[in-house]
């Protein structure tokens, strides 16, 4: 229909709001500097634990202590990385929600 947009990557269409959504959640996390967060998360997680750094072997009383060690840390990470992509976009839903119900005209979703 019209009121799609043409992927350049993939070739495959798009609805426009898709898009505009996108751009107003990316263009939020921007204005917030959410991406530090971002990156934060990828620093922390490669100090954590460093490429060159080898897991202790399976037979040591430590292991289960590392493994348990590692999760918690990993969960705090990934969860680091994921609140301001989540915040962000509920943030823009409820934005064009408040946007929807006061000009019905306006076809937001």
């Amino acid at each position: 229909s019209i009121a799609n947009v043409i992927d350049p990557q993939t070739g495959a269409q798009s609805p426009l709001i898709g898009q505009f959504i996108y751009t107003m959640a990316l263009l939020f996390m921007l204005s917030v500097n959410a991406h530090h967060l971002l990156l934060d998360g990828i620093y922390y997680s490669f100090q954590y634990i460093s490429v060159d750094q080898a897991f202790p072997n399976f037979g040591d009383e430590k292991f289960a202590y590392f493994i348990a060690k590692s999760f918690n840390a990993m969960f705090i990470i990934a969860f680091q990385m994921s609140a301001p992509v989540v915040a962000s976009l509920f943030l823009v839903d409820l934005a064009l929600g408040i946007v929807a119900r006061t000009v019905p005209q306006l076809n937001v979703f």
